[in-house]
């Protein structure tokens, strides 16, 4: 309740590029709402395993003025691994693990931003303290700051885009109104 990020930001949350048996989610993601966005957060399981294609995806639209923040939930189902003979590795070497492996992934990427991307462990069941939403928080707001600039510059880009658009069909427009107007007087003077 009490989490809040310290710049204005609005999340949408787009439907699962990976939902089983709904293509469109992916179409309507990848197409229609990450074009449009400042900033990809890329939310997944810390024990998902279809993260590599996923990654790939968002690696096919960020751009390198568009940062990627990847986050791992459910840190919180994590377990020690125990053997008769004792802790064989710890909640946190086993956390470290799954950080690692979407490292490595993101390691293989084309673009920087998504080579660069930082990778956040969190839990949205565990205690605010435990939970490291604070630290989501953070790097969030770091984010948004170092590229604000970038930002800027793609909203006049896309500004620039949809007069360019507007102009042509205007054009377009009035031709056909043209046109019709000059039909129009020719079947006047015809009639006359």
């Amino acid at each position: 309740p009490g989490f809040k990020f310290n710049r204005d930001l609005v999340i949408i949350d787009t439907p699962g590029l990976d939902a089983y048996g709904l293509d469109q989610h992916k179409e309507v993601t990848m197409k229609l709402v990450l074009p449009t966005v400042d900033m990809v957060l890329f939310l997944t399981n810390v024990k998902c395993d279809s993260d590599a294609a996923n990654l790939g995806f968002i690696d096919s639209v960020t751009t390198d003025s568009k940062p990627l923040v990847v986050v791992q939930n459910k840190i919180d189902s994590i377990e020690e691994k125990i053997s008769r003979q004792g802790v064989v590795k710890t909640f946190e070497e086993i956390k470290r693990d799954h950080r690692q492996r979407v490292m490595r992934l993101l390691e293989n990427a084309r673009k920087a931003s998504v080579r660069n991307a930082p990778v956040v462990q969190v839990s949205a069941r565990a205690s605010w303290k435990e939970s490291n939403l604070a630290e989501l928080g953070r790097v969030l707001d770091e984010q948004v700051r170092m590229n604000s600039g970038n930002r800027v510059a793609r909203r006049m880009t896309q500004f620039q885009q949809i007069v360019k658009e507007m102009a042509a069909a205007l054009a377009i427009k009035r031709q056909e109104v043209s046109a019709a107007g000059q039909a129009r007087r020719d079947e006047e003077a015809r009639l006359d």
